[in-house]
């Protein structure tokens, strides 16, 4: 990440070498600990918003709520598919157990997006 997380500012999130592979965020919201909400921007596309919640699910839970609006339809399949994965390694205490998921996940939410037509 680059930049900082507050609201109104700026901040870029990097997982590789290629532009492509980074997304420009401005905070719509910052309430430490339950949300965070933020323009996410793909390069060449235009903004969505993303919104993540937590809560307390009993004794030491949380339950993470993942909302992710405003979405281009062609990027719906494939970040369905990738937040599903990250989602996925979350609930790993160590994170070397984590199977990268996407390949096999990709296809069944294309198919998922095909059947709403």
């Amino acid at each position: 990440m680059i930049g900082e997380i507050a609201p109104d500012r700026s901040f870029r999130l990097v997982w590789g070498d290629e532009e492509s592979q980074s997304v420009a965020c401005v905070v719509r919201e910052l309430r430490e600990p339950e949300v965070l909400e933020w323009e996410w921007t793909i390069p060449g596309e235009a903004p969505s918003v993303l919104r993540v919640g937590l809560s307390p699910a009993g004794g030491t839970g949380s339950v993470l709520v993942l909302d992710h609006r405003g979405l281009p339809p062609a990027q719906v399949a494939g970040l369905g598919a990738g937040w599903h994965d990250f989602l996925d390694a979350l609930e790993l205490e160590d994170s070397t157990g984590w199977d990268d998921r996407f390949a096999e996940l990709l296809p069944v939410y294309e198919d998922r997006v095909a059947a709403l037509g």
